[in-house]
């Protein structure tokens, strides 16, 4: 869980807000559409992937605390 917040360039106290802003950012930058280099392509679905993951482990994690 700890590498999900670095993932996403959190510290482990983070928000949800903080949380969701910070993988609208990255999502947008690394979104494979934004490639053109078929390298750079594969290598930001991967990215895009991780980052994904972080977010739902982070998010899943937070909701389940505030209930």
């Amino acid at each position: 869980m700890h590498n999900a917040y670095k993932v996403l360039g959190l510290h482990h106290n983070a928000s949800l807000q903080e949380i969701k802003s910070s993988y609208r950012k990255l999502v947008k930058e690394w979104h494979p559409d934004r490639h053109q280099d078929p390298k750079m392509k594969e290598i930001a679905s991967k990215q895009f992937i991780t980052i994904q993951s972080a977010y739902i482990t982070l998010t899943k994690d937070k909701s389940s605390r505030s209930v």
